[in-house]
């Protein structure tokens, strides 16, 4: 899973590399076919998840990733489509 936030972190990340490159008006690199999936999760839903787990106070497991994994391609898809380009 790749957290990401407003500002990015860890610019080695897939959505930080991709949002620099179509900034700039570059294709991303994509190795293999592009249809690797990976399940991405917002800071802000990461902290709210982890406060709402101590405010539980129950052990466990928590799965706190959607069931939506976007491929590489889908992912430069939306990048493309929030930045208004092709």
């Amino acid at each position: 899973m790749g957290i990401y936030g407003h500002v990015p972190r860890n610019p080695t990340q897939a959505i930080p590399i991709f949002i620099k490159l179509i900034a700039n008006d570059k294709n991303p690199i994509i190795y293999g076919n592009g249809l690797q999936r990976r399940n991405h999760l917002f800071i802000d839903d990461a902290i709210d998840s982890i406060l709402a787990w101590l405010k539980n106070k129950n052990p466990g497991i928590f799965n706190i990733g959607g069931s939506d994994s976007p491929t590489s391609l889908d992912l430069i898809s939306t990048i493309n489509d929030r930045m208004g380009k092709k």
